[in-house]
């Protein structure tokens, strides 16, 4: 028998999407930009003091395109294809920042509250914007592109965030005695109830597509820099996850239905509806990122602090995406495992291994899933390996034909052979059975089958083989029904065994 010396487990568990970095540094003309914001076409906006910058190419390219204003700006778009610009006027545009007209201003557009959504819009094109408009409602609405507007909110109040979800809307509200509580409203924002379940101190707010709420806390809050979720709208709330962060800042979905959060430590994302979370960090250079963006094509954009930059991730969608890839030795053998967080147009996965004495070669293939946004888990088993390192890859091929490798992972296999004569499998056979062996040491080996009367009847093995486990496959085609003998002998070593054809 063979003495298992140590198993060896390495695991490398990250996000890959079978690319070095998931998020790139855009270069724009302007630095610290206090917003950004995608319209419905895809064009980005970002602004910093009077400038505002557009870019119709995924950031790679700006031009300025300020209306005129002399001094603080700040921008936001609406989903009916309306770009909103506020400085010393309010204005708006419907040719994506082309040309501008100029709105009538509920109040003094210097007084505008500038954080954290100086700008908010919904699905159905409503505006509303916040002025310092103590004792009285900050929070006014349009519903008709800023042409009319009306007081809503709550008396001496910031609306932090709002949502829409169905016909109710959501809101966070900063003011005296209420800190961060969380409002509903049947009438968009007419008549306020209060959610007494919610969290408090909520800074953002968002609504998925599949209609499940979510609300994060800020520095400070109680308690701070986490995640909640609600799945009956509004009415109760669970934590997801506390991130090791201070705070919990912005809160986006991608065309995937995948759920990513600016929180203080850096953005995270959950295929899974918030049930899991996993780090979406590599190649973003500077935390903490403080808002998100997700543009037509399914980019997203993540603006981040100290210095504060703007960054894209570098595919629209990740083709495929590995959560993790690990492999164990168990006696002379290695099992591969791995995971996947996405898989889109994913033919499969070539498994490729490398040795200290060979180059990369291919060792197995395991088909894809195609299309898919829920996690996938894959394994495979390399089997009877001699002593020494082994690396490990995968090759992601989508069905076009391009493919990506993976990360590698590296195994040491060390196991002391005995030399041994395992019985034949099956037994009986007909016709064909499997004998395994096992050389403690190099040797010259030879293999032979006998009838009952010692006549040879073929010889299976006669080389010199190394240390290790082998097998051969024995046929009894031609042959009568009853007792054979298998002889093993090497160097040092002799030993027989029995077996029976049975026709």
């Amino acid at each position: 028998m063979k003495t298992l010396i140590i198993t060896i487990l390495v695991v490398l568990i990250s996000i890959q999407a079978f690319a070095q970095n998931l998020w790139q540094e855009l270069k724009p003309p302007t630095v610290d930009p206090s917003c950004i914001a995608v319209s419905s076409n895809g064009n980005v906006f970002i602004n910093y003091e009077a400038d505002l910058h557009r870019s119709t190419d995924n950031g790679q390219s700006w031009e300025n395109i300020n209306p005129g204003a002399p001094s603080f700006s700040y921008v936001g778009t609406s989903p009916t294809g309306v770009i909103y610009f506020i400085s010393d006027l309010l204005r708006k545009s419907t040719d994506e920042g082309n040309t501008w007209i100029t709105l009538n201003s509920p109040f003094n557009p210097y007084l505008i509250i500038r954080e954290p959504n100086p700008i908010m819009t919904n699905s159905a094109g409503d505006i509303f914007i916040q002025f310092d408009n103590n004792p009285h409602k900050y929070t006014y609405r349009s519903t008709d592109e800023g042409n009319s507007w009306a007081e809503i909110g709550i008396d001496s109040s910031i609306m932090v965030d709002i949502i829409f979800n169905k016909n109710l809307c959501f809101a966070s509200f900063w003011g005296p005695g209420i800190e961060g509580l969380l409002y509903k409203s049947s009438n968009k924002g007419d008549d306020w109830e209060l959610i007494s379940s919610a969290p408090d101190e909520i800074y953002t707010l968002f609504a998925a597509k599949n209609g499940i709420l979510y609300c994060g806390t800020p520095w400070g809050g109680v308690p701070a820099g986490h995640l909640f979720k609600s799945a009956d709208n509004g009415i109760t709330w669970e934590i997801v996850d506390e991130f090791n962060t201070i705070s919990v800042i912005d809160i986006e979905e991608n065309r995937l239905g995948h759920i990513l959060i600016a929180a203080g430590s850096g953005v995270y994302r959950s295929t899974d509806n918030g049930d899991s979370w996993h780090q979406f960090t590599s190649g973003l250079l500077h935390i903490p990122p403080w808002k998100l963006a997700v543009d037509s094509l399914g980019y997203v954009y993540a603006g981040t602090g100290v210095p504060q930059m703007l960054y894209i991730t570098v595919q629209s969608t990740i083709p495929v995406e590995l959560i993790s890839f690990s492999a164990i030795q168990i006696d002379n053998n290695i099992h591969l495992n791995w995971q996947t967080a996405t898989e889109l147009n994913n033919h499969g996965f070539e498994i490729e291994r490398k040795t200290e004495n060979s180059d990369w070669r291919t060792i197995g293939f395991k088909e894809g899933n195609g299309t898919t946004t829920e996690e996938q888990d894959y394994s495979f088993i390399d089997k009877n390996l001699l002593n020494g390192k082994h690396q490990y890859r995968l090759k992601q091929i989508d069905f076009d034909g391009t493919f990506e490798f993976s990360k590698t992972i590296e195994v040491e296999v060390l196991v002391i052979y005995n030399f041994m004569l395992n019985q034949n499998y099956p037994n009986p056979f007909n016709p064909v059975t499997t004998i395994r062996y096992e050389l403690a040491e190099e040797s010259i080996v030879t293999l032979t089958v006998y009838d009952v009367l010692g006549n040879e009847i073929e010889m299976l093995v006669n080389k010199e083989k190394p240390t290790g486990n082998y097998e051969v496959e024995f046929t009894g085609t031609g042959l009568p029904s009853g007792i054979f003998f298998y002889r093993l002998q090497t160097d040092s070593f002799v030993e027989m065994k029995k077996m029976i054809l049975i026709k």
